[in-house]
């Protein structure tokens, strides 16, 4: 609620500076924001007109900050084509600025997904994860490479497994535990391996732990049990 109140307050200065706060202090303001309020953070983007105007280094934190904008909008970034710029620039001109260089990784990694460029996306994520030096780089990108290899039922299920196993090791939030078993329990099932199918079923009911747990099991887990043992014809079990 406090970043929400800040968000609403930059927003409200912007609207009583006028041009009286530079690109970059624009960019800073949006970068607060974009994490809880992307909507606010585009908002306050807007202020800049001509962002091809800006000098190198700003230009690559604002198309950065745009694309993570969408990104946490949960809106297609299709049209997020310059996040390319911003990761040449972290790549070859500042490959010293961490945060931003991994953030370009995911972020391009995304709408190249998008763009049906599923193999580019995931080696791109599989080269940031390699240099990736902090765990919560790791689970975000783990997490990225957990979608992108499992998509539909027609992807590489043994990478989504491998990934899996590597986020399961590093993510000591038990609250994701359930879901991550449930995804391993899926990735499985697509290998047509039923033996560690119900070995995972057959433990899950440990990582139940919470209300919204209890809520995913019931929507999700057992009618994924229940269709995977009629798929492999144990109508005693679905």
């Amino acid at each position: 609620m406090k970043k929400f109140i800040l968000c609403f307050c930059l927003i409200l200065c912007l609207a009583g500076c006028g041009n009286r706060k530079n690109a970059n202090e624009i960019i800073d303001d949006a970068e607060r924001c974009v994490s809880v309020n992307p909507d606010s953070a585009l908002k306050i983007l807007s202020e800049i007109k001509e962002p091809q105007n800006l000098t190198d280094s700003i230009k690559a934190k604002y198309w950065l900050t745009i694309g993570q904008a969408h990104s946490n909008k949960d809106v297609s970034m299709y049209r997020d084509s310059l996040l390319a710029y911003s990761l040449q620039y972290y790549n070859n001109e500042h490959p010293d600025n961490y945060k931003y260089r991994i953030k370009a990784h995911y972020l391009y990694s995304k709408y190249l997904y998008l763009q049906n460029k599923k193999q580019e996306a995931i080696n791109l994520l599989k080269s940031a994860l390699a240099n990736s030096n902090d765990v919560d780089s790791k689970k975000m990108l783990l997490n990225a490479l957990v979608e992108f290899s499992g998509t539909d039922g027609t992807g590489n299920f043994s990478d989504q497994i491998k990934y899996l196993h590597q986020l399961i090791a590093i993510d000591d939030n038990t609250e994701n535990m359930l879901r991550y078993q449930n995804a391993l329990a899926m990735g499985y099932y697509y290998l047509n391996d039923r033996n560690n199918v119900y070995r995972i079923y057959d433990n899950i009911s440990h990582y139940i732990k919470t209300p919204q747990d209890s809520i995913f099991a019931w929507d999700v887990v057992w009618v994924n049990y229940a269709d995977f043992s009629a798929d492999f014809g144990d109508y005693e079990k679905a």
